[in-house]
């Protein structure tokens, strides 16, 4: 799941090489590809935050994932959800104030928003189905 950079200068990607998932960025052309993670956990589902500043991106440990963020060079990664269940799919909020992300913690499937350091989870969604990916309108 690549990921555009707000300036369309760059892209984030996920690729599993060795048997281990990392985030990578590159510029548009493919050029100047660096890895960003290094993890035996996997990590994946990379979002930028609307200033181009920060990558919000899954880590994933057996059956259970987080949501984590990071400088776009890779530097200051901070752990955001803290839950014994999964979590997953971040996306950023259009003022970059927010995110919205899917967690099973209840359960099932469902869709949740959080501020952008991790604090005020607040449930969405409470469906009978599971809820996954999600997004932002740019209203």
């Amino acid at each position: 799941m690549p990921a555009w950079s707000p300036d369309g200068s760059r892209i984030t990607f996920s690729i599993d090489r060795n048997g281990q998932s990392d985030i990578y960025v590159m510029n548009t052309d493919g050029s100047q590809v660096r890895q960003l993670t290094n993890d035996v956990a996997g990590d994946f589902v990379p979002d930028w935050s609307r200033d181009g500043c920060r990558i919000a991106f899954v880590k994933g440990r057996k059956a259970q994932s987080d949501v984590y963020v990071m400088n776009s060079d890779g530097s200051a990664l901070r752990q955001l959800t803290h839950d014994p269940a999964s979590a997953g799919a971040p996306a950023w909020s259009p003022d970059g104030n927010a995110m919205v992300f899917a967690s099973n913690r209840d359960g099932d499937g469902d869709i949740y928003t959080m501020h952008a350091d991790g604090s005020a989870v607040e449930k969405l969604t409470d469906l009978p189905d599971d809820e996954g990916l999600s997004a932002w309108s740019a209203r």
